[in-house]
């Protein structure tokens, strides 16, 4: 006689089923790539092209002086020389790179800054559009499919990527490398893979050391997550850059990683980096949440939410952000790698939640999209900096000064292009302005100020004004103290050059 069971003989679902969410990213990953992933980072390359050819501006003053200004000299053998340059504290990999390019530019006699500026400018697009397919695997891997096309989405219109396109700066260039690298991890196991992210992260290292905590971290992910036998090549390839950068030490300053030495000396044993400003530790946490008008700390709670999936970006994201906020100098710019790795969490954020939920982020987004856009600078074109591309374009140089700022705020022989000396407003207490025809062809300064004795306006860009001598002389004066070489005050007579300039 068959006795009755009180459990079902076939499975019987009551309820809501608890989804697995590696199963639904194993789903999705298993998917081909998506179809629109290249229509998006050709739209993404439109949007930089148009900043790369409309903006004139300069996100931070060692954009120009510290790497395109010393790229200039290389090619054309004049520039100015920050105090970096002269003790031997920066290393001249990045530089190095620009000069090559301005280079090939000259080559084919490309030699105004008005067409060079933008040119450069737009190779520097064409790198930045890398952050949309790495948002999009690094999304499509550990988030779902779904995640992935949403993260490159952002990736292309997000104001700060928007910004940081025409941007050489090592921050910048180091943080796009670590994103890659990350992708091509995510990606999955391969010995070229393994090679290529050895390279982006042994660059990443060379080009800002403060960031090697973070390319370690995606170091020990890629070695735990594929076989050992990726090991060898990954370490090498690692490796291939910084002996790259220890040999320019060496060939432009006379010792292997000196450059890293003497940083490390100056900053952290002379605390030269107080000089420019000490901040609290919670500054950059305040910084990024109005930013992204409070998407930010929305994004890194979601990711903690979804910590499962999320924990390596949310890795990523605190070894850029504790070691950097322990730090008393801080600046936005020293922690753009950790703005990127926020897209991917904004997006699952945007496709896998609850309508109403997902609705408020999408118009959330979006507001940040257009306000940092419009009010963020992405599209701006500085009067100073058009006012040297001004005089760029004359053939009557002959002497420059400019009583709008500090060289630092200048465009530089970068923007400028005349083997000519160039004055700031520290000469006027040796120079009386009866006598600044004697030694100066064209005058920029505000444009209330613009009445000069002897000089008439020859151009006007909004504030700032162009003015060119009414009866130039036979022959310019130079002032004896003339100098291109751009030291800090604080360090006037207190440190000596221990390196050997080679240029």
């Amino acid at each position: 006689m068959a006795t009755l069971s009180n459990s079902p003989a076939w499975p019987v679902r009551i309820g809501f089923a608890r989804r697995d969410p590696a199963d639904a990213v194993a789903r999705e990953n298993s998917t081909p790539v998506w179809k629109w992933l290249y229509a998006t980072a050709v739209g993404a390359l439109a949007l930089r092209l148009i900043v790369a050819l409309w903006a004139v501006r300069v996100g931070h003053p060692d954009e120009i002086f510290q790497y395109l200004e010393q790229a200039h000299r290389l090619v054309y053998g004049y520039g100015f020389v920050p105090w970096e340059y002269q003790f031997g504290v920066r290393n001249w990999l990045l530089p190095g790179v620009l000069a090559g390019l301005l280079q090939i530019l000259h080559l084919v006699h490309i030699d105004s800054p008005d067409t060079y500026i933008p040119l450069l400018n737009s190779v520097f697009s064409v790198v930045s559009v890398s952050a949309v397919f790495s948002c999009y695997a690094i999304g499509r891997g550990l988030l779902g499919e779904t995640a992935g096309r949403a993260a490159a989405v952002l990736a292309a219109i997000w104001h700060e990527s928007l910004y940081a396109s025409i941007s050489p700066r090592p921050e910048i260039l180091t943080a796009y490398a670590i994103l890659g690298a990350f992708a091509l991890c995510v990606t999955g196991p391969a010995m070229r893979r393994a090679t290529w992210i050895g390279l982006l992260l042994g660059a990443a290292i060379a080009l800002r050391p403060q960031y090697a905590i973070a390319a370690a971290a995606i170091w020990a992910y890629t070695l735990s997550r594929w076989k050992r036998q990726h090991a060898l090549p990954l370490i090498v390839a690692c490796l291939a850059v910084p002996s790259l950068a220890g040999f320019l030490d060496w060939w432009f300053w006379g010792e292997p990683f000196i450059s890293y030495l003497n940083y490390f000396e100056f900053n952290s044993t002379y605390g030269v980096s107080d000089l420019f400003g000490d901040k609290p530790i919670y500054w950059y946490a305040v910084r990024l949440t109005a930013a992204s008008l409070g998407l930010f700390p929305f994004a890194i709670g979601h990711g903690v939410f979804i910590w499962r999936r999320s924990w390596p970006i949310l890795l990523l994201i605190a070894c850029v952000l504790i070691p950097h906020s322990m730090i008393g100098h801080k600046e936005d710019r020293f922690v753009f790698l950790a703005i990127l790795p926020v897209l991917p969490l904004l997006a699952e954020m945007v496709v896998n939640r609850i309508a109403w939920m997902r609705s408020i982020a999408v118009v959330w987004i979006g507001a940040v999209v257009v306000v940092g856009t419009a009010y963020g600078g992405v599209l701006k074109r500085d009067d100073h900096l058009n006012a040297w591309l001004d005089l760029s374009r004359r053939s009557d140089v002959k002497a420059v000064l400019d009583l709008t700022g500090p060289y630092w705020a200048s465009g530089g022989y970068y923007y400028l292009h005349h083997d000519v000396p160039v004055y700031f407003p520290q000469v006027l207490g040796q120079l009386p302005r009866s006598d600044l025809r004697l030694f100066v062809s064209h005058i920029i300064v505000s444009a209330p100020d613009a009445s000069i004795p002897g000089f008439r306006i020859e151009s006007l860009h909004h504030g700032v004004a162009v003015l060119a001598q009414v009866s130039p002389p036979s022959a310019y004066r130079r002032l004896e103290t003339y100098t291109r070489e751009m030291p800090l005050r604080a360090l006037d007579g207190r440190f000596t050059p221990r390196i050997r300039a080679a240029f």
